[in-house]
């Protein structure tokens, strides 16, 4: 009986445990090609202001402002298989005007409402292995807030605008622009032979490479505040806020605002004195597209707003006014400027043409190059041409759109009496 039991269990054979993919990956198949952690207290970038024909003496005079982000934590891990997982970790994020010849008051452009929150900025991405492979990345953004003073914004403007300029055109001679045409006669053949060869490549790549993305963006108690005069402390300021923004895509792309509501206040007294202008309401949008078959393709769009109750005063109408008054007025100045800068750059590239060009005579050699730049061309005429695809069908597209409004109320508010002199109402309509 011993033997006869000991010769079963020779019979049976080892099960292999079950596999518990793609959550738990088996650790035969897949390896960790890339453990990184990364960590620093500060990375800062500060942009310096100067005159483009003098050199910048003073660095703290010079400089324009400053970005920083405070204890960054970096998490990254690679698999073989091709998967991808990374964290960003930022505890906050800051502007700074830090113009020494202006007399702004309010130096945190960008700073933290909610000095409680351990974590300003947190991001993630992860990338799934295999052929279908998916992308999902998260980002959340807590307590912003941004407070908006037109001459800094203008500068800044001003600073990026000056960087974008182009170079100056380059002045090609005469001898370079017959060896330019005869590079670009030779090269006309190569490059209509490769572009054939190149596209089942290109096609093949496409379909190699496809990748599925989703996002979504949470933007979590944010403030704009747009002051009117940055100069003095106690400046009125129009306030928008919003207790969350959630912006995603997957297969559907959805837009959601809860509570967004705009006031007016005094910057030395922010809690007690708002005003309302605009009360808090919700919108919720979503965006559809897909593609019935090859030949046809669909839009949706639905928007729902909640009722909108809108009070205005004369004092807010002014002060609207004061703020575009003085954007129109500094955009004008910018403008004068780069009028004064046009005629001088235009004289420095008048400058060099005004150069005699090389005083070589043509020779007898440069005009069997232009015979044989005729001849090439010829021949690229009478060579045959490529058979051209037939071109597809059209493409049917449906766009629809759904916007439903809860109501609208508008109430005009006297200055003197400051009592409703004007309410107006909109019931539900879509």
């Amino acid at each position: 009986a011993v033997s006869g039991d000991s010769d079963n269990k020779e019979e049976e054979q080892p099960q292999s445990p079950t596999h518990l993919g793609p959550e738990i990956g088996s650790d035969d198949d897949t390896w960790t090609k890339l453990d990184l952690v990364f960590k620093v207290g500060t990375i800062g970038l500060e942009l310096i202001s100067s005159k483009p024909t003098k050199p910048v003496g003073d660095l703290a005079a010079s400089s324009l402002s400053k970005f920083s982000l405070n204890e960054t934590h970096v998490k990254l891990r690679m698999v073989s298989d091709g998967s991808l997982e990374s964290e960003l970790l930022v505890q906050s994020f800051t502007i700074t005007d830090t113009r020494t010849h202006e007399k702004n008051k309010f130096r945190k452009i960008m700073s933290l409402i909610n000095t409680d929150v351990k974590q300003q900025f947190m991001a993630s991405v992860s990338i799934s292995g295999g052929k279908e492979r998916n992308l999902i990345a998260l980002l959340t953004i807590d307590s912003p807030r941004i407070i908006l003073a037109l001459d800094y914004l203008f500068a800044v403007q001003h600073f990026v605008n000056a960087g974008l300029t182009p170079d100056e055109p380059l002045i090609i001679s005469d001898e370079d622009e017959s060896s330019a045409g005869e590079e670009d006669v030779a090269s006309m053949s190569t490059s209509t032979d490769l572009a054939g060869a190149q596209q089942p490549e290109t096609k093949s790549t496409e379909d190699a490479s496809s990748m599925s993305v989703s996002f979504r963006v949470n933007i979590v108690d944010a403030q704009i505040i747009l002051i009117a005069n940055p100069a003095i402390t106690n400046s009125e300021a129009i306030v928008l806020g919003s207790k969350q923004i959630l912006v995603s895509q997957q297969h559907v792309t959805a837009v959601q605002v809860d509570k967004l509501g705009m006031f007016l206040c005094r910057m030395d007294k922010f809690d007690t004195t708002q005003l309302r202008i605009l009360d808090d309401f919700s919108v919720q949008t979503s965006v559809d597209m897909r593609s019935e078959n090859k030949q046809a393709q669909l839009m949706s769009i639905m928007v729902e707003i909640e009722p909108l109750v809108l009070r205005l005063s004369l004092r807010d109408i002014l002060l609207a006014m004061q703020i575009v008054n003085k954007a129109s007025a500094m955009s004008a100045n910018d403008d004068r400027e780069l009028a004064k800068e046009g005629p001088s750059k235009i004289d420095q590239l008048k400058a060099p043409s005004n150069r005699p060009k090389s005083g070589r005579a043509p020779s007898s050699a440069q005009k069997p190059r232009a015979n044989t730049i005729a001849t090439k061309k010829s021949h690229v005429t009478t060579a045959p041409k490529a058979p051209t695809e037939p071109q597809g069908s059209a493409m049917l597209k449906r766009e629809e759109m759904k916007v439903n409004l809860q109501g609208i109320r508008v109430v005009l508010i006297g200055d003197l009496h400051e009592l409703p002199m004007l309410d107006w109402s909109v019931k539900n309509f879509a």
